[in-house]
């Protein structure tokens, strides 16, 4: 890059312009061509500005006029003169970038003024053609709906054709299938005719088999049965002993268990004894260390008491002689008092000791007596419910035996009912076939009949069974051997034909028709038969001659044989013979034999006196009977389960009852040996309270004793109150000499003596009370004693009873387990039985069904026969009409059609083949409605065809026209995109670049400013060619401004900012720059500086500054400076900054 600039101050605007400058005035000319920038972010050192500066050549030619200021015909245009607006700062000698790019765009304009006269051209001519077009397109509207309805008709004309292929098609199609079904249907029939045949032989041989081993396993469950009944009795009789033994034990625990209980007892009450005498004695214990304490207080406070009195000797004197004499009068009184109050304590304590211990044994002796009286009671009640469970137990055996007999009996009844309903439900169903059989026959017969009787055929004579008569006794032989005995006799083929299509028409069923016309001629004259067996046709009476080969033609030499004996000498012989027997027995020619079983055929012909037949009526009464048995069956089924359970329940109930009888004898036994225990304990008691009965004499002394005692207690103490009175109000009228001092001592002494005297009398007490205990401590430890032996004696008969009781429980186990084999195995052995039971009804009645089949199978092969044929003349039929369908040739009409799906709508010869599925899919009542409603329109539409070939000229013409059209459409619609084009790649072309250059500003002034903003915007978004650009600018910390209101230097930066970013969307190899940095601080100078140095490599900067922060970021400076009044210029290289670099 070079950048030579060039600075000097007061001088105008060009570079070499000769003017005054002072001396002291220098210019700086940069020079760093082709130098290399210092690295971003380093500030190289300031050094002294001219020490570095070494002059160079100065005759540099910078060739300024070789620069060719023009920008790439790419560049976008700008778009007003706003983008530069005027203002006072330095002047920048360069092609605005903007206004190159508008120039640049001027191709685009030339162009657009170009085409204008060439669109007016092109719209002349397309209105001019769509003139003609108009003409043409109404004469050709004016055949529109002539060819509409002809094109209808046609096409009308070919769903016709279509629909009805479609129609035989599906006509053919269901008619195959039918054809395939029903003979696929046939063979099945014969095949399960014959499957069902061999299958009743096998099922017979099941049966046998299955009876043989069923008979078998009834017999093993007998076996079982007596086997299981014995260790049932063993069963029972080991529950007893067990339940014995259980309440054997039962009985032991509770008796051990009261027994504890009164051990308990006795101990609690020992205990309780044992503690009340540890407490009364330690009682008397501290009232004895109480009762010393008081005396030694009585001791002392009588000292007190005869000091106080002592000083009141002169006063009292006489009357403490007085008191003393009467005190030793009272003390022989006193004396006898307290010997007597002792006395009656202990009289009465022992009276009391004596009551409670006979009112102890009253109370065990009344607890005795009820609890006999209960047991007793027990005893009766156990009697009465053993009584009843005997009862109940012999109404149970009585039960059970009338019981099994009557399942057995019922069993052998519901066989019989099923064995009855079986052969009734059998005879139904033969019975429902053959009326079927005869209500379809008498339907055919009776509407072709009808259908003689009117006249409209000639020559329908009936069933061919009815045309004659044979013995009853060859009627089973001639319903078996002659399955055609129920076709119809016609004469003509003609009249087979209509009555054919009077069935099918009324929906009447199916028939065969015999053709008398069509019989050849069969020699009818009677033959030689093996062993003169006759002949079947030889025993049939036509009604008329002319019948005769029609039954002939059915029955052939069929002989009719007595039994198989004889039929098999007959037919084996040198000629083989058909044969059948009067019971049904059929052997072909071939050799194969059919028939037998418990179903035969018979009916077929009438005897001479009556038709055997079965009426509706019969039919209804036997289904009727049919559904009485079956209900009667069920409900005897229902009866006979519910007997089972019954018995069952009674059989489960016996097992209970007979532990419930062992449970209450052994409670009886219990009882009776409790009841005499209790009654010896009674009579003990009794006799210890008899032996009490002296002890009352000995309580009633001792109450005598007291009562004496308390009287002369009493007496003592009336004789002996006057003295206490006299020394009472001596010591009243002492204290009222001593007064209240005298009165308090004494009080105090008297209160010690009452105290005294409790504390003596509690002590009495104890010891009594203490007496009494020793004797119940005695008592209680004999009662314990007693009790432990009694204990230990149960828990010895408790262990002999477990070890018996183990020894029933494992023999029990042994016994249940091999019962429970046995049950398994009898379980086992009825769920064989049942399934074979089942297998065997099963088999039996598919015997059955399978029997009763077989005429329903022989009727549908018939019928199957019937269809097949009618099938095969129907696919005959609408495969020739098929055939002869055709299409109509309209292909040269329809010129006027170009599209070939379009054509083929009209004008394709090919019918179409539907697939299998497409036929599935097709309605046949909805496609016979539209065969129809085509039909009647084509027959009944009036349409010139032939306008189509004069619509086909018109269509050509305008189609002729249409595409002249549409080619000077799309030539005008061709230039109108290009010059649409040619406008959007201009628009895209200067958004693109405005888009940059407005990123580009904001991104320069930001770096500049250090945080300001600058935005270009469109003043009219939508065409903004219109209106021009403005550019505002935010300057740090300032609100967006006009660039025509900043200052000074935010204007210089604004501008700078902008020229940066036009020269990074678009460089310009050369730029002048003239003081831009005039009016900058040295900051944005220096940020100035470095970005020329660093960023615009790839252009020439030419840059006058007097700023040595700009001018020393130069690699080569031009210097301007005056010499004697001349100008003169220096080239300077700075060595300092490529030091640095």
């Amino acid at each position: 890059m070079s950048s030579p600039v060039a600075k000097r101050r007061n001088i105008g605007r060009h570079i070499l312009a000769d003017e005054d400058v002072s001396e002291n005035e220098s210019d700086v000319v940069m020079d760093k061509e082709n130098a290399t920038s210092p690295s971003k972010g380093q500030s190289p050192p300031r050094k002294e500005r001219r020490s570095s500066l070494a002059p160079i050549d100065q005759n540099v030619d910078l060739n300024l006029n070789t620069v060719k200021l023009e920008p790439p015909s790419t560049q976008t245009q700008p778009a007003s003169p706003k983008l530069k607006p005027s203002f006072n700062g330095p002047d920048i000698i360069q092609l605005s970038p903007m206004k190159s790019s508008k120039i640049a765009s001027m191709q685009y304009y030339s162009q657009e003024n170009n085409n204008e006269p060439i669109q007016r051209l092109v719209i002349d001519l397309c209105q001019e053609k769509e003139n003609r077009f108009s003409l043409v397109e109404k004469e050709k509207d004016s055949l529109e709906s002539k060819k509409d309805e002809a094109l209808n008709f046609i096409s009308k004309e070919k769903e016709l054709v279509e629909k009805r292929s479609m129609l035989y098609q599906f006509k053919v199609f269901k008619s195959n299938e039918s054809l395939e079904a029903n003979q696929k249907v046939l063979a099945d029939l014969q095949g399960q005719l014959k499957a069902e045949q061999n299958e009743s032989a096998e099922f017979q041989k099941e049966v046998k088999n299955l009876e043989k081993d069923y008979n078998s396993l009834v017999s093993s469950i007998e076996e079982l049965g007596k086997e299981i009944n014995k260790l049932e009795d063993m069963q029972k009789k080991g529950d007893r002993e067990k339940v014995a033994v259980e309440e054997k034990k039962k009985s032991l625990e509770n008796k051990k268990k009261k027994a504890e209980k009164l051990l308990n007892t006795a101990i609690s009450a020992f205990k309780e004894a044992e503690t009340k005498h540890s407490t009364l004695s330690s009682e008397n214990e501290e009232f004895a260390k109480d009762l010393e304490e008081l005396k030694q207080s009585l001791v002392e406070e009588k000292a007190i008491l005869d000091e106080i009195r002592l000083e009141l000797t002169d006063k009292t004197k006489a009357f403490n002689y007085e008191i003393a004499i009467h005190e030793a009068k009272l003390q022989p009184w006193t004396e006898r008092l307290e010997q007597k109050k002792s006395e009656i304590t202990i009289a009465e304590s022992q009276v009391q000791m004596l009551k409670d211990q006979r009112s102890q044994l009253d109370t065990e002796i009344k607890l005795l007596k009820q609890r006999i009286e209960d047991i007793v009671n027990e005893g009766k009640a156990n009697e009465e419910q053993l009584q009843a469970l005997k009862t109940e137990k012999d109404h149970n055996d009585n039960q059970i035996q009338l019981g099994e007999q009557e399942c057995a009996n019922a069993e052998s009844r519901l066989r019989d009912m099923d064995t009855a309903l079986s052969s009734h439900r059998q005879r139904t169903l033969e019975a429902r076939g053959s009326l079927s059989t005869v209500e379809n026959k008498n339907r055919v017969l009776s509407g072709l009949m009808r259908l003689q009787e009117s006249g409209r055929i000639q020559g329908f004579y009936g069933r061919l069974g009815d045309l004659g008569f044979i013995d009853d006794k060859y009627d089973v032989a001639v319903s078996t051997a002659c399955g055609q005995l129920d076709d119809m006799v016609v004469q003509t083929v003609e009249t087979g034909q209509q009555c054919i299509d009077y069935l099918r028409k009324n929906n009447l069923g199916y028939a065969r028709f015999i053709l008398l016309d069509k019989l050849r001629k069969f020699n009818l004259n009677p033959i030689q038969t093996p062993h003169n067996v006759p002949r079947l046709f030889d025993l049939i009476q036509p009604q008329e001659p002319k019948f005769a080969p029609a039954f002939y033609s059915v029955l052939q030499d069929t002989l009719v044989a007595t039994d198989m004996r004889e039929a098999n000498s007959v037919a084996y012989g040198a000629k083989r013979f058909r044969v059948v027997t009067l019971d049904g027995k059929l052997i072909d020619k071939s050799g194969t034999l059919s028939g037998g079983g418990n179903v035969v055929s018979r009916g077929g012909m009438k005897s001479t006196s009556q038709a055997s037949s079965v009426s509706e009526r019969e039919v209804l009464l036997l289904e009727k009977q049919l559904a009485d048995r079956e209900h009667k069956f069920e409900v005897a089924q229902n009866t006979l389960f519910e007997m089972r359970s019954a018995l069952t329940q009674l059989k489960d109930r016996q097992p209970e009852i007979d532990s419930e009888m062992s449970k209450i004898q052994f409670q009886i036994e219990s009882s009776r040996t409790e009841l005499k225990n209790s009654k010896t304990q009674l009579d003990e008691m009794i006799q210890k309270n008899a032996a009490l009965a002296a002890d009352t004499k000995e309580i009633h002394a001792f109450e005598k004793k007291v009562r004496t005692l308390q009287g002369e207690y009493d007496q003592l103490k009336e004789e002996s109150k006057e003295i206490q009175d006299k020394i009472n109000d001596l010591q009243e009228k002492i204290m009222n000499v001593g007064g209240v001092k005298l009165r308090m001592q004494n009080s105090k002494v008297d209160g010690i003596n009452q105290k005294i005297e409790i504390t003596s009398q509690k002590i009495n007490n104890n010891k009594v009370t203490i007496k009494k205990l020793d004797n119940e401590l005695k008592r209680y430890t004999k009662s314990k004693t007693e009790k432990e032996a009694e204990i230990e004696e149960y828990l010895q008969e408790i262990a002999k009873v477990e070890e018996t009781y183990q020894e029933k429980i494992r023999a029990f186990g042994n016994l249940e387990e091999n019962l429970k084999k046995l049950m398994d195995t009898k379980d086992d052995t009825n769920s064989k039985a049942e399934t074979l039971k089942e297998s065997l009804d099963e088999k039996l009645v598919q015997i059955d069904k399978l029997k009763s089949g077989q005429v329903e199978i022989e009727n549908k092969i018939e019928r199957h026969e019937s269809v097949v044929k009618q099938a095969t003349k129907h696919i005959q039929q609408y495969t020739a009409a098929l055939q002869g369908l055709e299409f109509r040739d309209v292909t040269h009409l329809l010129s006027f059609i170009e599209a070939q799906e379009e054509l083929d709508k009209y004008s394709n010869p090919i019918l179409s083949e539907l697939s299998p599925d497409e036929i599935q899919a097709l309605d046949l009542e909805e496609l016979e409605r539209v065969v129809d409603d085509l039909d009647d329109f084509v027959s009944k539409a009036k349409v010139d065809v032939d306008v189509l070939e004069e619509y086909g000229r018109r269509a050509k013409e305008y189609h002729s026209r249409k595409m002249d059209l549409n080619e000077a459409v799309e030539k005008r619609d061709e230039i109108k995109k290009a010059a649409e084009d040619l406008k959007k790649k201009r628009l895209d072309e200067f958004m693109e670049g405005f888009n940059i250059i407005s990123a580009t500003l904001k991104e320069m002034y930001q770096m500049i400013t250090m945080g300001g903003n600058a935005e270009l915007e469109l003043v009219d978004s939508l065409d903004p060619f219109s209106e021009g650009i403005l550019f505002s600018v935010m300057p740090p910390k300032k609100s967006w401004k006009n660039i025509s209101n900043l200052s000074g230097g935010e204007k210089t930066l604004s501008s700078l900012a902008l020229v940066f970013a036009l020269h990074r969307y678009k460089p310009t190899p050369l730029y002048v720059m003239d003081e831009i940095d005039a009016a900058l601080d040295f900051r944005n100078v220096s940020i100035v500086a470095n970005y020329i140095k660093e960023r615009t490599k790839n252009a020439q900067f030419i840059v006058i500054s007097l700023r040595n922060n700009m001018f020393e970021l130069a690699q080569q400076l031009v210097g301007i400076y005056k010499v004697n009044n001349m100008t003169r210029s220096i080239t300077l290289q700075n060595n300092d900054l490529l030091e640095r670099e």
